[in-house]
């Protein structure tokens, strides 16, 4: 595969020791994944029934790896919402964001879905859930996976990030936001998203995100405010005490008084049963430094 050689000097710079074991994972196969919904039925039950070959994903109690040639998409029960099909690295950020029956919560970029019904299994079908996609099409994907998985107490919205947070300032307990990025972890999937790559497209994805997440904040009950430093503060989240690999700098290139060097966040490499990278973690920050 051909990457972008200023992708490949970054992520060598970033990745260090591990950039070799990173290279070398594009030439492996996918791991291919499902999740169970239990909002249909329950983990057990699904594993006495199910008949395929499952393994365990580490980090997400009803994430499983299946075997490519099984097919599970093709089958009965993916239409009726028994599972989602989703890439096990994508598993982790709803882990992560930890919501609880009777919360408010907002999955702010939700489409397709595949995050939205894993916080809404952890719901329990009690509190609210507001799952937002800005492109109409995709909102309607959106909402037919929402009734697909049996999601009840879900709200799908078509809107910005600046509309929805002129209506719901200070309303969520937690909030999950998958904002586009530039299609990194696409590379192997899709040809094209190579060919589409470069510096200045890097650029804008990290502009939008940012701007994303300062509408977001506001939708915090527990508001992020600025320090006496002048750096964007966010309340701590804890995380599960797990093995997390280097800490994302990335959001805070916009702090222009401080520059901090973030905690609390995990890079998701392309190796290791994760051959889908990202990032996740909830940011916070006291004081001058990270918690």
């Amino acid at each position: 595969m051909n990457l972008p050689e200023p992708f490949l000097k970054r992520m060598k710079q970033t990745l260090g020791e591990d950039f070799d074991a990173f290279l070398k994972s594009y030439e492996e196969g996918r791991y291919q994944g499902l999740r169970v919904n239990e909002l249909k039925i329950s983990r057990d039950d699904f594993l006495k029934l199910s008949g395929f070959s499952l393994e365990q994903v580490p980090w997400c109690g009803n994430g499983f790896y299946y075997k490519e040639e099984e097919r599970p998409g093709r089958h009965v029960w993916h239409e009726a919402g028994m599972y989602y099909i989703q890439e096990p690295s994508a598993m982790s950020a709803a882990e992560l964001l930890q919501a609880k029956p009777g919360e408010r919560v907002l999955d702010l970029c939700a489409a397709p879905g595949g995050k939205s019904s894993q916080l809404a299994s952890a719901m329990k079908g009690e509190g609210l859930l507001v799952v937002n996609e800005i492109h109409p099409a995709r909102a309607k994907i959106l909402s037919q996976n929402m009734e697909r998985m049996g999601v009840r107490n879900v709200l799908v919205c078509s809107e910005t990030p600046a509309r929805l947070a002129d209506r719901f300032e200070g309303f969520f307990d937690r909030i999950l936001c998958d904002a586009p990025c530039s299609g990194e972890g696409m590379f192997r999937k899709d040809e094209n998203a190579v060919a589409e790559w470069s510096t200045e497209h890097v650029k804008m994805c990290a502009d939008r995100q940012f701007s994303i997440l300062l509408e977001a904040q506001r939708m915090l009950k527990q508001r992020t405010c600025f320090d006496r430093a002048g750096a964007w503060c966010i309340p701590p989240v804890p995380l599960p005490k797990r093995k997390m690999k280097a800490s994302s700098p990335v959001f805070w290139r916009h702090v222009r008084r401080w520059k901090p060097t973030c905690r609390r966040t995990a890079r998701i490499l392309r190796r290791e049963n994760c051959p889908e990278p990202g990032d996740c973690g909830p940011i916070a920050c006291t004081g001058k430094d990270m918690v």
